[in-house]
C-alpha cells in the first residue's frame, strides 16, 4: 500500500497555511500547520514529514534558525524556505545550509504543486533508495542546455576522473556534483562536501589529504 505523503507548513500567516493546505489535501495528502518554529519543534515528529515548508520571517526562531534546528534533530530534512522578494538572497543562503528549494511570495498554485510533487510525490520510492533518488530528483530542468549538461554529467560519471564544476554562487554546483556522484563507480559511496573558503589557507591541505604530526 502506497504511503500518503505528509507535509508541514510553518508560517504565522494563516492565509498562506490554508492556501497550501487546499493544494495538499486536494492531492489526498496530509498537512500540519504551525504558527511559529518553536511550536513546530515542540509538537512535531520531524521524521514523519516528507517536506517541511517554513517561512523565512517567523516570530521567535527565524526560518534559518529553524532550518539548523531541524538538521540537528532529524536524519533527512527536506526543507523548503518561503520568502518575499526582498529576502531572496537569504533564501539562496538557506539552500547552501541545507534547504532543498525555496518559494518566493506570492507564488502560483501550479508552482507550489509542481514543487511538492517533485519532493513528496515519490515519497514511497525515496524511502527504498534515499540518497540516490533524492540527489537525482533535485537535478531537474526543462531547458535544452540543462538536459545537455545532465547528459554530459552522466557520461563523465562513468569515468574515474576529477571533475571541476564552475559557476556563480547559487547556480547549483553542489547539486550537480552530487548528481555525478550518484552514477558509475561513485554510486552508493559517500559524497563528502567541503567549503574550502571557510578554511585558513594553511589548513586546506591537511583537511583534504590528512595530517601526520611532525
Amino acid at each position: 500500500m502506497k504511503r500518503i505523503p505528509k507535509i508541514a507548513v510553518i508560517d504565522d500567516d494563516p492565509g498562506v497555511v490554508e492556501l497550501i493546505r487546499s493544494v495538499v489535501e486536494n492531492e489526498g495528502w496530509r498537512l500540519d500547520g504551525f504558527g511559529d518554529g518553536q511550536q513546530f519543534l515542540d509538537r512535531a515528529d520531524l521524521d514523519s514529514y516528507d517536506v517541511i515548508l517554513s517561512d523565512l520571517q517567523l516570530p521567535g526562531l527565524s526560518g534559518l534558525d529553524l532550518l539548523r534546528e531541524i538538521q540537528d534533530k532529524t536524519r533527512k530534512p527536506r526543507v523548503v524556505i518561503i520568502t518575499g522578494h526582498a529576502s531572496v538572497p537569504t533564501a539562496v543562503t538557506s539552500m547552501k545550509e541545507g534547504a532543498v528549494d525555496y518559494l518566493v511570495k506570492p507564488f502560483a498554485i501550479d508552482q507550489l504543486l509542481a514543487l511538492l510533487k517533485r519532493l513528496a510525490g515519490g515519497a514511497q520510492s525515496l524511502e527504498s533508495e534515499p540518497e540516490l533518488s533524492s540527489t537525482r530528483e533535485y537535478a531537474v530542468g526543462r531547458s535544452r542546455i540543462w538536459k545537455e549538461l545532465l547528459e554530459k554529467a552522466r557520461r563523465v560519471a562513468e569515468r574515474p576522473t576529477t571533475v571541476l564544476i564552475r559557476g556563480e554562487t547559487g547556480t547549483g554546483k553542489e547539486v550537480l556534483a552530487r548528481y555525478i556522484s550518484s552514477f558509475g563507480p561513485r554510486a552508493g559511496k559517500p559524497c563528502v562536501t567541503l567549503n574550502c573558503a571557510t578554511l585558513p589557507e594553511n589548513l586546506i591541505e591537511s583537511e583534504l589529504f590528512g595530517h601526520v604530526r611532525g
